[in-house]
């Protein structure tokens, strides 16, 4: 079905934190900031201990070849071959370093050594496999299993901390795809079989699962053995889930919550307006559109397409809807994107 699309507005990305958070503990806390290795402790920490509390649990189970999003809660207790820093660029993670491109189609990775899933098992060059064959296979139900199946032609052990990938054709965004696919305990998996992911799992995250109720709440501890030196910050992570807004924000001003990542652009001013909150603002790539059904008879005809764009004032929804916060665009991508033409 084609359609035109009207972008009212784009939202920024808001998320509110209480003081005692530090909010950037926040963020490391949740993965999204990637340090090295070398800084000391203290300046990896701008708090250290505590437990943080949060929302937006609705996951049904916490296996990563299930959920996509929000990414943030698997990287807790999952990680990757290659991370993704906050400038978007690649960088090693359980990989020791970038891969070897042998040709278009063959990729070679070194494994870090002495990194240990949570219940023990050693991370190496077998579990790679495993966590891979377990979405090609048909081992698991996954949305990522179709991208999977038709890439990837071979992983081979090369030898307990060396692993190659061969592809079935060319697959450009390849060094992305591994990127996001995270690594769980084959011991654990075939431990808890149907139930893994509800009542257990193990990764090789800086936090480690200590219960979960689904589409409830998740509770996490801190992992002692993390391979990052001096993570994570918090020594627990707690999420539930609160769907109305404006509970959310009455339970952050409460104290009941540590950090919101969502909530309504309309209760914005009442936030601002709270010494005791912080609010971290950001450009989002998230918009609002109004698709329009060119098979009915009345918007077949452009003029009447045309005059609803017209009518609509995108500035005066981003100002009575969102308060202001949000800016028109004209395309898919906000400009601050690398696919912004």
């Amino acid at each position: 079905m084609l359609s035109i699309n009207i972008r009212p507005g784009t939202r920024s990305g808001l998320h509110a934190c209480r003081p005692r958070t530090a909010c950037g503990a926040v963020l490391l806390a949740a993965g999204l900031l990637l340090t090295s290795a070398a800084q000391a402790q203290d300046d990896i920490c701008p708090k250290r201990g505590g437990i943080l509390k949060t929302v937006d649990m609705h996951y049904k189970l916490v296996d990563p070849t299930q959920v996509a999003n929000p990414v943030y809660f698997m990287r807790l207790v999952y990680d990757s071959l290659l991370d993704i820093g906050p400038d978007l660029q690649l960088s090693p993670g359980l990989a020791s370093s970038m891969p070897e491109q042998i040709d278009d189609t063959t990729f070679v990775f070194e494994l870090r050594q002495g990194v240990t899933f949570h219940d023990g098992t050693p991370f190496d060059a077998e579990a790679v496999k495993y966590n891979v064959q377990r979405l090609i296979d048909g081992k698991v139900v996954s949305p990522f299993s179709g991208t999977w199946k038709r890439f990837i032609k071979q992983v081979t052990v090369l030898d307990p901390h060396k692993v190659k990938f061969e592809l079935q054709e060319q697959w450009p965004s390849f060094l992305w795809g591994i990127a996001s696919l995270r690594f769980a305990s084959p011991t654990s998996v075939e431990k808890l079989g149907a139930d893994y992911g509800i009542k257990g799992a193990a990764g090789t995250g800086p936090f480690m699962f200590e219960s979960f109720q689904p589409k409830k709440s998740l509770t996490l501890t801190r992992n002692p053995n993390y391979y990052r030196p001096g993570e994570p910050c918090l020594d627990g992570f707690q999420a539930r889930t609160i769907k109305s807004g404006s509970v959310r924000i009455l339970s952050l001003k409460k104290g009941d919550l540590d950090v919101i990542n969502t909530f309504p652009e309309s209760q914005f001013p009442l936030l601002a307006d709270d010494n005791n909150i912080i609010i971290d603002e950001g450009e989002a790539s998230t918009f609002t559109l109004l698709p329009l059904n060119t098979r009915h008879p009345l918007l077949q005809d452009k003029r009447v397409r045309q005059a609803i764009q017209y009518a609509v004032n995108g500035q005066v929804i981003i100002d009575n809807v969102y308060s202001g916060a949000g800016v028109e665009v004209n395309s898919l991508f906000p400009p601050w994107h690398p696919a912004y033409t």
